[in-house]
């Protein structure tokens, strides 16, 4: 196991950890003690009705853009999140993205769009979607394949959920995502296209809702995350390499 990255917050000075504190303003990204009481310090991405955009998206969000690496290559990444009910409180089922492996091409305006989002809404449903193309800059949204590989796993509010994802990135369509859910394998998908060519990828993580301004308040708690290289097992990163022969409608 190597870690690339280590953007676990062990304290208020932490968010130097990373590159970028990308928000509307200085109060929405913080690192406050767990209000669970359970994980110590945490960071708060916090969305409110009157942010303006940010990069062209609303937008709470830390960036670790000094370890990017250029398709194809295995990585790992791994990290708590948890969002209360009592800070969810926009009554539309329309997402929040609290994790986002983008390419360095462009701010993801459409069709440019992050091979990985990783979300939850109203609901209490934890959607993953994957985009891919064969251009570097596609302009039109024919050249984006999407890929929808979870939208219904459950992922309940005011408890703690660690999240650990598998990527292998290719453009030859043999490419691997595998994601996992307080140690539950909810998708492994196998061969498929997962990255943009030539560009350089990274992660952005907190609290994002594209386009669509939130109607009212949306905080996203979390731990901070680490990113492991593809020397890293399965059994090092506490989840089992085994996929079921049935499926469930997550696979």
């Amino acid at each position: 196991m190597a870690l690339r990255f280590d953007g676990r917050i062990a304290g208020p000075g932490d968010l130097i950890k990373y590159t970028e504190v990308v928000c509307a303003a200085p109060d929405r990204i913080t690192i406050v003690q767990d209000p669970l009481g359970q994980k110590g310090w945490v960071v708060q991405s916090l969305l409110q009705t009157d942010d303006p955009l940010v990069r062209d998206g609303y937008r709470a969000e830390l960036y670790a853009n000094g370890v990017q690496r250029v398709t194809p290559f295995i990585e790992w990444y791994e990290w708590d999140v948890m969002v209360r009910r009592s800070e969810y409180i926009d009554k539309r089922p329309e997402s929040v993205i609290f994790l986002q492996i983008h390419d360095a091409f462009s701010g993801g305006a459409t069709p440019h769009l992050p091979p990985i989002e990783v979300s939850v809404n109203e609901r209490q449903w934890l959607k993953v979607v994957l985009h891919s193309s064969a251009t570097a800059d596609p302009q039109l949204a024919s050249d984006v394949l999407a890929i929808e590989a979870v939208n219904d796993y459950p992922f309940v509010f005011d408890a703690w959920h660690r999240i650990v994802i598998r990527t292998d990135y290719k453009l030859d369509g043999t490419g691997q995502f595998d994601l996992w859910c307080d140690g539950i394998r909810v998708c492994a998908l196998r061969n498929i296209y997962n990255a943009y060519p030539t560009n350089p990828l990274f992660v952005q993580s907190g609290a994002y809702s594209g386009t669509r301004k939130t109607t009212d308040r949306k905080a996203v708690y979390s731990t901070g995350y680490r990113i492991y290289d593809d020397a890293t097992t399965h059994a090092e990163m506490g989840v089992s390499a085994d996929i079921p022969l049935v499926s469930s409608g997550s696979f």
